[in-house]
């Protein structure tokens, strides 16, 4: 009758199931009916020549895309326009990429991270000529 040999050490079919991060991989091992081999019309081993198992695998991290957090407040920045009366001021306010912040290869965040608007501002009252 015919006898198994040892399995063989478990091999990599294929790759990881993913490009980044965890994902599962198969492997799978063998053996063969040579210990002794069938002869003389011996009964063949029975039994699978195969066994395949799924294994964790990790590649690398994942890209992460960075995201703006929210904007600041505003902050002057200047002078009013005009001495006296009403004029326009600048106010600018800032938002950071770190919600999240762009990891591994990732894009940076996409748009504005400053903004500018002017508001009215006002002085003393205009007297006459003296301003």
């Amino acid at each position: 009758d015919g006898g198994w040999s040892d399995w063989s050490e478990y091999a990599a079919t294929g790759s990881c199931s993913t490009t980044c991060g965890n994902g599962t991989l198969t492997e799978q091992r063998n053996r063969t009916c040579n210990n002794p081999a069938t002869s003389g019309g011996g009964t063949p081993c029975s039994g699978s020549t195969r066994e395949t198992r799924t294994v964790p695998c990790f590649v690398r991290e994942c890209p992460i895309n960075g995201g703006f957090g929210e904007w600041g407040n505003w902050t002057r920045h200047g002078a009013c326009s005009v001495t006296c009366g009403e004029g326009l001021i600048a106010e600018k306010r800032n938002r950071s990429c770190d919600n999240p912040e762009p990891r591994y290869g990732g894009e940076e965040c996409v748009g504005q991270s400053e903004e500018g608007r002017s508001v009215e501002c006002s002085m003393a009252e205009c007297n006459g000529w003296y301003c």
